[in-house]
């Protein structure tokens, strides 16, 4: 008895650390395994060791890939639906193709309209001009005709011009207007002085105006300056057709002083022509100043 005491002694001596041993080395591995459990719940829940993880932006989700590979009765399907929706795509492609080429026409078509009656108001502007300097000529020819032939009036012994007195006697001699005209009377003479002095002055106005008109024709580029030039140019046309008009009326306003035997001749009639073929000018260049001011 007393030596299986001290057996089972020893052997409780022997094994009684082991176990120990053992109960700790259990304790150790539950320990390290509920750490790793408590570590994997961490980083689950986005924790590493207690500590935060730095702040990411998540990434969009991915968009799976498109199968390219399509069953069967889908492809049919799509095969029988592809020329019905391509015929309508080309149509509605034809149609906004269609819907722009008419809208470029129409613009065209615009522009060419703007373009053109742009061109007529032009043509129209400069046939004014073209009309002023064809009919301004005639006027300073009508004018000079009345002035250089001596039929103003008809006396009964000869014609009486602006500068000349030439009788109709089997002479034929001429003298001066003047000294006729003074011996009818002292009126008569400054009347007619004044008549010839604003012919002068007219037909002088005139010519001048011609030179400057073919100077502003031969300039193509419009401008102030071109502008300023035609109102000069209708400030002369108007002066010069006024001269020649009052002349034409104080020769009227003579006649009928002192026409109790005398009559108007030619030259009178054609010397009025000739102011109110100036006068037309002058309207005709005015109009076409005006347009140029208001373009």
């Amino acid at each position: 008895m007393a030596s299986n005491k001290i057996a089972s002694d020893f052997v409780n001596t022997l094994t009684g650390p082991q176990a120990t041993n053992d109960e700790s080395k259990s304790g150790m591995w539950k320990d390290m395994y509920s750490k790793l459990r408590k570590n994997k719940k961490d980083l689950r829940n986005g924790y590493a060791f207690g500590k935060k993880p730095p702040k990411y932006k998540a990434q969009p989700p991915s968009q799976p890939p498109v199968s390219t590979v399509m069953p069967s009765t889908s492809s049919s399907s799509s095969k029988s639906k592809s020329p019905a929706s391509s015929a309508t795509s080309n149509s509605k492609t034809a149609a906004s193709v269609t819907a722009i080429k008419l809208f470029q026409n129409s613009d065209t078509q615009t522009d060419d309209d703007v373009k053109k009656d742009t061109d007529t108001t032009d043509d129209c502007i400069m046939g004014l001009a073209l009309a002023c300097i064809i009919i301004l000529p005639l006027a300073i020819i009508f004018v000079l005709v009345g002035m250089a032939t001596p039929f103003w009036y008809q006396t009964g012994t000869g014609n009486l011009g602006l500068f000349q007195m030439c009788y109709t006697t089997s002479s034929g001699s001429c003298e001066s207007a003047n000294s006729f005209l003074s011996s009818v009377s002292t009126t008569a003479q400054q009347t007619w002085r004044v008549v010839s002095s604003l012919s002068v002055a007219g037909t002088s106005l005139f010519i001048v105006a011609l030179i400057f008109l073919c100077l502003y024709m031969s300039c193509k580029r419009i401008d102030n300056k071109k502008i300023c030039c035609g109102v000069v140019i209708c400030f002369m046309l108007i002066l010069a057709a006024g001269c020649i008009i009052s002349g034409v009326s104080l020769a009227v306003s003579l006649y009928l002083q002192i026409g109790n035997n005398y009559s108007l001749d030619w030259s009178f009639y054609l010397t009025a022509i000739g102011g109110g073929v100036g006068f037309i000018a002058f309207v005709l260049f005015a109009i076409h100043v005006c347009f140029l001011v208001i373009d």
